[in-house]
């Protein structure tokens, strides 16, 4: 017979026991008064009260029944943080320790008809340290109590309690392992198998009764193999007779589905396949760690494969059942991992490989998990694996120990950080563009691809596993005033009131703060103007980090940070809440399974250059690709490259095309565009864009420098001849210096003099920290290298003020080879001043100045950090930037 579930969701009772109390107050014994909550939900979900409640609390249902003869009653939670133990109409029946796998007891005996009382002491520390935990309570908020669904299931007194299957993609066979409960009793059991089909589920293609002893397997002529494209899942029966009488039915699911690494490919069912991934960490606005019902999880699903992922990395969190089983039926693939502990302890390492094991008892199954992780990033580890044998030895003996639990997947031993023993090379690079657009060039080429045995923790250890960058993105800032809206007041997360960070930057409500602190208000209208400016350099920054990626083939694949924004961290292709920023760019072809590239070597340009497209066409899908390729520029009409045909699984490079670009009067900003419209599709294109900015060519710009006369004091010769072939004129030494405009890569006491008398100032402080004579203006080194806080930066510029540049407020591609190095950061010293551009942190904290106007007696400096001195007469961008702002102090901040 079919077992019989009765859902205890819903309305329960909980009360928060502080001071442990209840058990010998004996709570237990009688209908609990507390507050009423909906179960599953974390408990800090309730109220703002509970929101930073850690400890001890207790959960109450009463419900009614009619008990039946000859059945047997369980209890089961799908998942309880952290220590659980139940109490069943006053009878204690057992405890359960682990916060993200199932348990059940047996109420059979303590169970009545009519009415019923179920008590569930939980303990959830608030030293969290030693247990598994994740990045609830560290990174995010806490999540305590019953998270997932609470199910009452009544059972024969013999009944099927467990089925195992080992399906064999290759010998197109499938092996079952059931386990019965009680079968003494019994007199002529056996069990009866039937599979379905994958197509028609009403349609019985296998059936067969067996012995007890036999082998239950099925051979299989032909099969319908899984994939993200195509998630063939088996329907299968296994019935418990005795003779005739059915006595127990099990019914699940399987599919034939093979995952394996062949150099620095991915392999599933022996085609190529390319990791198109997001981490996902899987918290939610309100319920926290779960979605409220299937409907939802399967609509993100959905979304998630619209934006052109295939795989989600659940990150450091073991994933809810409801969801890998929507993954299975709707296709995604699912990298999974354990929550970490923090403090390397006997006990703590226990605790991770029992949830370790659990999790991968309950979840091999699913066919939608091809991966599985041990550690992230030395989480657990302490963060000196390098130099500790005794943690190396216990991570390769965990490797052993995992390819043992299951030897079908492969493992990755430290995500993202240095390897031991693993199956995969996986790599944490986190760079920010465009500021440092060329050093991901060459960080991807010279260390992922170039020294992949750096990133062991000896070379030795590197046996050319298949590369993967499993971490890498920017921030875009959700609007507040959205989060406001959507919680109807601004949640308890944004003003940090769990006290999770010292830092300010990931406090949201620092931003606040610093928009007027720091003039903001002057270049944005508020701060939801702001947040959109950021989604779109987020978008830009995102395109091209992924694009290089998948230019390099001996890259197996990738996996961004992340899906989502998770409360404070806004690094996300959605926000919170699953939903589109309204600023980020989605039409675009980076992240899907055909990929088209302009390949562009620069984006700024003088008026009658040449603009090299060199197109790249990566076709990741498994059928050939035919079709015709377009390109179009700004408002004309498009024109035709070439037809293309490009091989499941390849990437081309097209000849380079030379596009002459027009003149103009003053900078403007176009749109390139790169259209493959494809072979007998009757649908829209599939795009690549970039914006392109034209300036006027010195002809058209050598008067507006012939009326300045520059003091100049910079000792670089190439700047100076630089300078005069551009049409300045230089003052000489012995000319009058009162009121003069300096030009100067140094800040003397003698300069700093002429300035209050009424001398303008340009100090091209690019060299920061170096210049020997500075006045006392101290900078902040920002080099272009890997950096996750440079990644969650921005740099912001008023643009309003200078209406000749075509820059935007929150810039990207327009100061490319130009962003600073060095940041002014000494603001509290600077008495009066106008900040014109800068740099800060995510939610607006580690504000610095890249350009700024100070006010020194009769006269005003302006200081600058972008990289003029060795770009002027170079970069088209430094060009205009340097004219612009030499145009500021010479008309006294009036432009002409």
């Amino acid at each position: 017979m079919q077992k019989n579930i009765i859902g205890l969701n819903g309305k329960w009772i909980f009360k928060k026991d502080k001071f442990n109390i209840g058990e010998k107050s004996e709570w237990y014994k009688s209908e609990l008064k507390g507050a009423e909550v909906e179960v599953p939900a974390a408990w800090q979900s309730y109220s703002e009260e509970l929101y930073s409640y850690s400890g001890y609390a207790w959960y109450y249902k009463g419900f009614e029944l009619e008990k039946k003869e000859n059945q047997r009653y369980f209890i089961q939670f799908k998942a309880v943080d952290y220590q659980a133990e139940l109490y069943c109409n006053g009878v204690y029946l057992g405890s359960h320790t682990g916060g993200y796998t199932p348990f059940r007891f047996e109420l059979t005996d303590q169970i009545l008809s009519g009415d019923n009382m179920i008590h569930l002491k939980v303990y959830d520390p608030e030293d969290n340290d030693e247990i598994p935990h994740g990045k609830q309570g560290s990174w995010y908020s806490r999540v305590s109590g019953i998270w997932q669904d609470v199910e009452l299931t009544s059972k024969p007194e013999t009944f099927i309690s467990k089925v195992d299957y080992q399906a064999d993609y290759r010998q197109k066979s499938i092996a079952f392992k059931a386990e019965m409960n009680n079968l003494a009793v019994l007199q002529n059991p056996v069990l009866k198998l039937e599979i379905f089909s994958p197509e028609i589920k009403s349609k019985k293609i296998k059936e067969k009764t067996f012995a007890l002893k036999d082998d239950l397997k099925f051979q299989f002529e032909k099969i319908k193999s899984w994939s993200p494209e195509s998630p063939a899942l088996y329907d299968y029966q296994i019935t418990l007779k005795d003779g005739e009488e059915i006595i127990d039915q099990y019914r699940d699911y399987f599919a034939f589905r093979k995952i394996e690494i062949r150099g620095d490919k991915f392999y599933l069912n022996d085609q190529p396949l390319y990791i198109r991934g997001a981490l996902d960490q899987a918290f939610w606005t309100h319920s926290r760690y779960k979605l409220d019902n299937i409907e939802q999880i399967k609509a993100e699903i959905k979304k998630v494969k619209e934006l052109g992922f295939n795989l989600l990395r659940k990150h450091i969190k073991i994933a809810d059942p409801d969801y890998l089983e929507a993954a299975d039926r709707i296709g995604l693939l699912i990298w999974e991992e354990p929550p970490n502990y923090a403090k390397w302890t006997k006990e703590a390492r226990n605790l991770f490989k029992d949830e370790y094991t659990e999790m991968v008892k309950r979840d091999k199954k699913h066919p939608s998990i091809i991966i599985w992780s041990i550690y992230n990033e030395e989480w657990g580890l302490e963060w000196n694996l390098a130099d500790d044998e005794k943690k190396q030895q216990w991570l390769a003996e965990f490797y052993d120990y995992a390819k043992e639990l299951d030897p079908t997947r492969p493992i990755c031993d430290n995500s993202g950080w240095a390897h031991v023993k693993t199956d995969i090379n996986d790599i944490h690079r986190y760079f920010a563009v465009p500021e440092d657009a060329k050093s991901w060039q060459d960080d991807l080429d010279n260390y992922v691809i170039g020294e992949p045995e750096k990133n062991y923790v000896k070379a030795d250890y590197h046996n050319g596993e298949l590369k993967v960058i499993s971490e890498f993105g920017m921030w875009g800032l959700p609007e507040p005033s959205k989060i406001k809206d959507n919680y109807q007041k601004m949640p308890q997360w944004y003003n940090n009131s769990s006290k999770l960070f010292d830092e300010e930057f990931k406090v949201p409500i620092t931003a606040e703060i610093n928009f007027e602190k720091y003039q903001l208000d002057k270049i944005f209208s508020n701060l939801d103007d702001l947040a959109l400016a950021t989604q779109r350099r987020e978008s830009e920054g995102m395109k091209y980090l992924i694009e290089e990626i998948r230019k390099r083939e001996k890259i197996g694949g990738y996996v961004v940070t992340e899906l989502s924004d998770i409360e404070w961290e806004t690094n996300g292709f959605l926000d919170f809440f699953r939903e589109e920023k309204p600023n980020f760019d989605y039409g675009l072809s980076y992240n899907q399974e055909i990929l088209i590239n302009l390949n562009l070597e620069k984006r700024n340009f003088y008026a009658g250059e040449k603009l090299k497209i060199e197109p790249v066409i990566i076709n990741d899908s498994l059928a050939e690709v035919e079709g015709e390729l377009y390109y179009q520029f700004g408002d004309k009409e498009e024109k035709k490259l070439s037809k293309i045909s490009a091989a499941g699984s390849s990437r081309i490079r097209l000849k380079e095309v030379l596009v002459e670009l027009p003149e103009v009067e003053k900078p403007q900003s176009k749109e390139l565009i790169l259209k493959l419209y494809l072979k007998g599709k009757n649908q829209n294109p599939i795009l690549d864009k970039s914006e392109i900015r034209v300036y006027p060519d010195l002809k058209n710009t050598e008067a507006k420098r012939n009326e300045v006369e520059l003091d100049l004091r910079v000792n670089n010769p190439q700047f100076r001849d630089n300078l005069v072939k551009r049409g300045y004129k230089l003052r000489g030494k012995d000319s009058s210096r009162n009121n003069s405009l300096i030009i100067s890569d140094h800040f003397n006491q003698e300069i700093k003099a002429e300035v209050k008398n009424g001398a303008r100032l340009l100090f091209l402080a690019e060299a920061g920290s170096e210049i020997e004579e500075k006045n006392h203006l101290n900078f902040n080194n920002q080099p272009a290298a890997e950096s996750w806080d440079k990644a969650a930066s921005f740099n912001f510029f008023a643009a309003a003020e200078y209406p000749e540049l075509p820059f935007k407020r929150i810039t990207d591609w327009e100061l490319d080879s130009i962003y600073p190095e060095y940041y002014l950061k000494n603001i509290s010293d600077l008495g009066s001043y106008e900040v014109k551009a800068g740099t800060f942190k995510a939610w607006l904290g580690d504000f610095f100045l890249s350009l700024v106007e100070i006010k020194i007696g009769k006269g005003k400096v302006l200081v600058n950090t972008f990289k003029i001195i060795e770009n002027y007469g170079n970069k088209v961008q430094a060009d205009f930037l340097f004219d612009e702002l030499v145009r500021d102090l010479h008309a006294g901040g009036q432009h002409v």
